[in-house]
């Protein structure tokens, strides 16, 4: 748990970049649009982050909002893609 609330951030981060440069790559190399990928990678790092600021939070935040910003976050992803 400990690994988690240190290095969740640099997690999203790496999502976030690895979209952003597929994208980038997919774009300008392959001329395929991948709109949706970039999107998606935004909102995982979005989510990630806010969790790993609750995370490190104190006094300690209580596990429902946790699983709630998750839960948000899985169903407005699935709108999107769906």
């Amino acid at each position: 748990m400990n690994w988690i609330k240190k290095n969740l951030g640099w997690v999203a981060f790496t999502i976030w970049m690895l979209g952003t440069i597929t994208d980038v790559i997919a774009k300008y190399y392959y001329d395929k649009d991948l709109g949706p990928l970039l999107i998606t990678s935004f909102m995982i790092f979005g989510t990630l982050q806010f969790v790993h600021e609750l995370l490190n939070k104190e006094p300690k935040t209580q596990s429902w909002k946790i699983y709630s910003v998750l839960i948000i976050s899985i169903l407005i992803l699935f709108y999107l893609w769906v």
